[in-house]
């Protein structure tokens, strides 16, 4: 019996309930960019009409309606809150999946200098609101508001120069964390890298430019762009942290 990967599996669930006739559109969960890949094409094979919204332009976590919209908003609600001190979006992350909730009711989280907002799907507002426990050993006062109401604040990164020998994924990973190639080799090994939204395990990867970089336990990164290079060879590469 063939055994079906956690993406394989939601990507046959979703057209198995799209292949029923629906008489108005029909929302499911936020999906990572790699999800969307997906979906999008098994319903282009279907021939269905669909579409992805993650409560704002330039998303990354966006919920898929399929069928045709009308007058319909997308069942989105923001939860916004005063950020405590050096909170990180894992800190944030962690207390809303301690109130026993998926990932996929959770879209994109935003920070700026003193605030935070996370987006939701409406039915679980009021449920994580009453819910979410300490971020960083103090309880958000969180408020509900519309999506449409929100400022979206700009990205904020933090800069790296590095300089690589080759832009093999052990390699950059290794400059990044500042960690041995023989140990930064083995955080790929064992599946704690992913490139793009998607688990990449094998060292010898090359990475481009552009590239997404999540490192468990070090946060995500972008590949920015490859800037020179140095008098023996090696290249200059452009590393942002995501704050």
């Amino acid at each position: 019996m063939k055994k079906y990967s956690d993406d394989e599996l939601l990507v046959k669930n979703i057209t198995a309930n799209v292949a029923r006739q629906w008489s108005e559109v029909e929302f499911f969960d936020f999906y990572d960019p790699s999800q969307q890949k997906l979906i999008s094409s098994a319903l282009n094979k279907m021939g269905v009409d669909y579409s992805f919204f993650g409560g704002y332009r330039d998303a990354e976590r966006n919920i898929l309606a399929v069928g045709s919209l009308g007058a319909k908003a997308f069942p989105i609600e923001v939860l916004k809150f005063p950020l405590p001190d050096e909170a990180t979006h894992r800190d944030i992350l962690g207390a809303f999946l301690a109130t026993g909730i998926k990932r996929e009711v959770l879209g994109d989280i935003l920070t700026d200098s003193d605030s935070g907002m996370v987006f939701v799907k409406d039915s679980f507002s009021m449920y994580l609101k009453d819910n979410v426990g300490k971020i960083k050993n103090k309880y958000p006062e969180i408020q509900i508001v519309s999506y449409q109401s929100v400022a979206i604040p700009e990205r904020r990164f933090e800069k790296k120069t590095c300089i690589v020998s080759s832009l093999r994924l052990d390699n950059i990973v290794g400059k990044i964390c500042s960690l041995s190639r023989g140990d930064s080799a083995m955080m790929v090994k064992k599946g704690m890298v992913k490139v793009d939204h998607m688990v990449v395990e094998k060292t010898s990867y090359e990475l481009t430019p552009g590239a997404i970089i999540s490192i468990r336990g070090h946060g995500r990164f972008l590949f920015d762009e490859i800037s020179g290079s140095t008098k023996k060879g090696n290249q200059k590469i452009e590393i942002l942290k995501f704050m």
